[in-house]
Order: C-alpha cells, then structure tokens, then sequence
C-alpha cells in the first residue's frame, strides 16, 4: 500500500486514534442493510474469506479520513482470530439449520449478529489502542486519501473488478 500523498492533502500521525464505535456500528447496519451489499459482501466473504466487519468498519473510517499502514491489515486479523473462529462455527451450524430447523436458524441469526456486535468492539479497541492508523485531512474537495476497505479488499486478493463493483455500490448509497 502506497501511503505517499498528495500535496493537496495533509498527514498527521495520531498518537491515539480514536474510533467511536456506536457510530461506526450504526454505519456498518445502515449500509449493510442497503441494496445488495449483504449479498455482495457475503459472496466476497465465502470465496475470499474478507471479514465483513472489517470491510464495513474500513468503510465508515474511509469516510472519517482514516488510512492504515501496511501491518495494520495482518495484525487485525490475529486480534480477532479467535471471535473470527467462534463466527465461523456458527455459521456453519446455522447454515445446517436453515434447510432443516427454521425457528433455530432465526434464533442463530440474532446470537449471530451479537457475535458480529462483540467482533466490531474487539476490533474498535485495537483500533483505539494502537496507532496504526493515519488521519488525512483533505484541503481540497477533489482529492481524496486512499481508501482503507479498499486495501484491505486488495490485500485479501479480491480481483480489482469486485473490488471497484463493490466500492461503486457503496458510493452510489452513501449518495443518497
């Protein structure tokens, strides 16, 4: 990831980044809620094995102006490697219910979401601990930083074409 930039825009490292997390949760329901992202999502998720949390959340910071170093991607995922395990599990286990057990599979679906919500704050509190993160201020309406979810899609080996489809989605939605 190349964190060079431009000249129009402007870079301060913070010692303590701070991510507020109920805002960034409510933005990862509201956009994951829209359209087909869900979908989307889910499907780079299965054959790329993306975090969704992350990519919402990278999301949101994208708009709060926030770009992350080269480690930051890696030393996420160990931080939540073992919640990303329990996920996992679950997952398959409510993947089973839905053809057999209906009632269990919504009931799956809800602890799923507070797994999800217990993720997210793992991941804010690393967030909020390290300072891995960049803050850009933009001084020009036309120049934009680079874009976290972005790199982290490349760094999970997303193919370009997916990865524009999807920032596309997201873009025309935050548009609206």
């Amino acid at each position: 990831m190349n964190l060079s930039t431009p000249s129009a825009v402007t870079a301060s490292m913070s010692a303590s980044v701070h991510v507020e997390g109920g805002a960034a949760w409510q933005h990862a329901l509201q956009q994951y809620d829209k359209g087909t992202v869900a979908k989307r999502l889910i499907a780079l998720q299965d054959c790329y094995g993306i975090n969704i949390n992350l990519c919402l959340l990278f999301d949101y910071l994208d708009t709060q102006g926030f770009v992350f170093n080269d480690q930051c991607f890696s030393h996420l995922a160990e931080a939540i490697n073992a919640s990303e395990q329990q996920l996992a599990r679950h997952r398959a286990a409510r993947r089973t219910a839905k053809e057999t057990q209906p009632t269990r599979y919504q009931a799956l679906l809800s602890e799923e979401l507070e797994l999800e919500k217990q993720q997210h704050g793992i991941i804010i509190d690393y967030l909020n601990q390290t300072t891995n993160a960049v803050k850009y201020r933009v001084c020009e309406a036309n120049v934009k930083p680079p874009h976290a979810l972005t790199d982290y899609l490349t760094w999970k080996s997303v193919p370009d074409e997916q990865i524009t489809a999807l920032r596309a989605q997201i873009e025309s939605i935050q548009q609206q």
